[in-house]
């Protein structure tokens, strides 16, 4: 008599598991529709990959599938529903066995299985209510309804009814189901609804920082830009790069409306030109208005840039910047002088040439032109660096430096004898191509570290310098330290204006031309000649011009104002220039208006006039009184001084703030991060917008 096994047992099995070993009863889990076995192909180890993100995961003998259940149910919780997850501990203990006469199974056995099933059923309900908390903070913290669309709920239900589903798991999966309904946001950022005023106030922060960091307008079709923005604010509307440009174009023409109001009021201008290039070798011209204002400070104004096409003449170009100039309320006839300069990357033959061209730009404008000072000084310094011993001086100490930066024995020793000294390591290479500043850099690192250098390689080194191309290293940076001064002294704030040039550059005159010594060096006194020479001759120095202006800017500045820079003979034609031009200062403002009419005080009624009210009608007595003042210290702002003394000297002051208005460089002399930063950030701009946001860029303070 054959007995039916099957419909007498209790278990839900099918028969052909009855009995059967553990292994052969197994069957194929369901994580297996998301996954998938690989080779590799560089070592033939396998690997599984998830089908839904790609991740390469690993399934050992031990673990079984769990890490890639796992996986699905922490990052995949919205595809991936199993309808049960077994124990294998039950399944080694044949709870999946049915429960007949061929089973190991007892009555104590039956007793825990339906303890452990009333207990999976609590798990459940208490699942279910923890998922439901859940969800209600998801609504009422982040903004987002979990169950705004169907397939939420579903997918919630889902993971609640699994069996044995860790409560853990079941939050971090329904967390990764909420960010990937909501746009794969992380649980910091709390969604919100853009709002018209949200919107506009993302906005403006774009437009911001277009100007502020001078970013390309196209920086908002980027996927990256987009995709940072969406994740910040969802829903955001971008604006259009026709969009912004209208939104430039109206910032422009406003902010050249409050600056021509704000220019409207001063004496004169003077004007700055810088010629630079930018990565798609486009070249233009930023044009840059500088004033005295009523408070005496120096104010600085981008009038705009335009772009130098290549087959525009000087014509052109001059008849570009006399538009601009109109647009924004100047007029070149209130010009004293303009000085033009380059960015400065070019070499020395190709940087001589652009200042050729901007000086006859200048002449076409009918106004006073003088070069950039730090334009001057490089160039005057790369060509007397352009002896043939002392480019081979160069050479070989960047050779050096090399030597020693990559020779590991070289390195060991250096850092030990740095170490016994408290000294630090710090070398920069270079060669002829490169500024003189870095050029003097290298040479002042390569003294400080000789003592070591020689102890390390040996003077009869290959690669370590002759005693006498240290003898001459030496003398270099003893005459260089004098323009090193001047760029400093220049590149001050206190110094914008031109009357520190000359007193300046006859102190680095008289710095280089030292006697000669017999302990200098042939190539060290012809470095010197050179030097001098180069000076003298592009910086005009080799005749006194009492009528210039940088000369005039001297003898108005109440530190130099005595001028010892000069002979007494060579004073006296600066001093009667300098009456000269104020008397045609004074002629003018009698032909354009009454002059001004001082009230009378009473002591002047009842004891007459004294050397305090004494009024002095000829301008030679205004500059004599003048000259009979104590300089200033020479770290005062010159400013600071006629701001105090505007009163004493009334016609004397607005004179000179139409000559210390003129400033003495085109780009700024000290670079610091900021400024280095900018000047690299405007040769990415688009040809089209670069006038509008360089000018927003530099005149931000109209909008204050």
């Amino acid at each position: 008599m054959e007995v039916n096994l099957i419909q007498e047992a209790e278990e839900r099995v099918s028969s052909e598991f009855v009995n059967r070993p553990l292994r052969s009863i197994r069957r194929r889990s369901d994580v297996w529709t998301f996954m998938e076995y690989r080779t590799s192909k560089a070592n033939n180890s396998k690997y599984i990959e998830c089908k839904l993100c790609g991740l390469h995961l690993t399934a050992s003998s031990r673990s079984g599938t769990s890490n890639l259940r796992n996986h699905l149910l922490n990052r995949h919780a919205d595809q991936y529903h199993p309808k049960i997850i077994p124990d294998r501990h039950a399944v080694k203990r044949g709870y999946r066995f049915a429960a007949g006469p061929f089973s190991s199974r007892d009555d104590n056995d039956k007793a825990k299985d339906e303890e452990r099933e009333n207990k999976e059923g609590q798990d459940g309900v208490e699942a279910k209510s923890e998922a439901d908390k859940i969800k209600m903070e998801l609504e009422g913290e982040g903004g987002i309804n979990v169950d705004a669309n169907g397939g939420d709920r579903d997918s919630i239900s889902q993971l609640t009814k699994t069996r044995r589903f860790a409560q853990s798991s079941m939050k971090k999966a329904v967390a990764r189901l909420h960010q990937q309904k909501s746009g794969n946001v992380p649980g910091i950022f709390r969604k919100i609804l853009c709002t018209s005023s949200r919107a506009q106030g993302i906005s403006n922060s774009i437009f911001r920082m277009l100007i502020e960091d001078l970013l390309p307008v196209n920086i908002i079709e980027g996927l990256g830009f987009r995709a940072l923005v969406d994740a910040l604010q969802a829903g955001y509307p971008f604006p259009t790069t026709f969009g912004l440009e209208e939104r430039l174009l109206a910032r422009l023409a406003e902010g050249r409306t409050k600056l021509a109001k704000r220019l409207s009021s001063a004496l004169k201008i003077g004007l700055s030109c810088d010629l630079w290039t930018d990565y798609h070798n486009r070249n233009f011209i930023t044009v840059t208005s500088h004033v005295i204002s009523t408070d005496w400070r120096n104010e600085s104004w981008v009038l705009g840039t335009v772009k130098v096409k290549a087959n525009a003449t000087d014509v052109d170009v001059a008849q570009q910047i006399r538009d601009m100039c109109r647009d924004c309320g100047v007029t070149i006839s209130d010009v004293p002088a303009m000085v033009y300069g380059t960015d400065g990357v070019q070499s020395v033959a190709d940087t001589t040439e652009r200042l050729k061209v901007l000086k006859s730009i200048c002449a076409f404008l009918n106004v006073e032109s003088r070069p950039c000072a730090g334009e001057l000084l490089g160039i005057s310094v790369q060509n007397a660096l352009g002896v043939p011993s002392l480019a081979k001086l160069i050479q070989d100490a960047g050779q050096l430096i090399s030597h020693l930066s990559t020779d590991r024995t070289c390195q060991q020793e250096l850092t030990r004898s740095l170490k016994d000294q408290k000294k630090s390591l710090t070398l920069t290479i270079c060669d002829t191509s490169s500024g003189w500043q870095v050029i003097s850099d290298m040479f002042c690192q390569l003294a400080e570290l000789e003592e070591v250098i020689c102890k390390v390689l040996g003077a009869d080194h290959e690669a370590n310098l002759s005693d006498l191309q240290w003898k001459v290293l030496h003398e270099l940076i003893q005459a260089l330290q004098g323009v090193k001064a001047a760029v400093a002294v220049m590149g001050d704030g206190r110094n914008k204006s031109g009357s520190c040039w000359l007193p300046v550059m006859h102190g680095v005159l008289q710095h280089i031309d030292t006697p000669n010594a017999e302990d200098i060096s042939d190539d060290g006194q012809v470095f010197r000649n050179i030097l001098s020479a180069e000076l003298k001759s592009r910086c005009e120095l080799n005749e006194i011009l009492p009528s210039s202006l940088m000369m005039q800017a001297a003898a108005i500045d109440p530190r130099f104002h005595h001028l010892r820079f000069l002979s007494d003979e060579d004073r006296v034609p600066v001093v009667e220039g300098l009456k000269q031009k104020l008397s045609e200062n004074h002629r003018e403002g009698l032909e354009n208006g009454s002059p001004e009419v001082e009230e009378d005080s009473p002591f002047f009624a009842l004891l007459g006039e004294d050397e305090f009210n004494k009024k002095t009608i000829k301008p030679e007595d205004v500059i004599d009184l003048f000259r009979l003042e104590r300089p200033v210290s020479r770290e005062t702002d010159p400013l600071n001084w006629w701001r105090l003394n505007e009163k004493r000297f009334p016609g004397l002051c607005k004179l000179a703030k139409g000559i210390l208005c003129v400033p003495i460089a085109a780009t700024p002399l000290c670079k610091s991060t900021e400024t280095s930063r900018t000047l690299e950030n405007r040769k990415r701009l688009d040809h089209v917008h670069v006038d509008a946001q360089l000018f927003l860029h530099k005149n931000n303070g109209l909008f204050e």
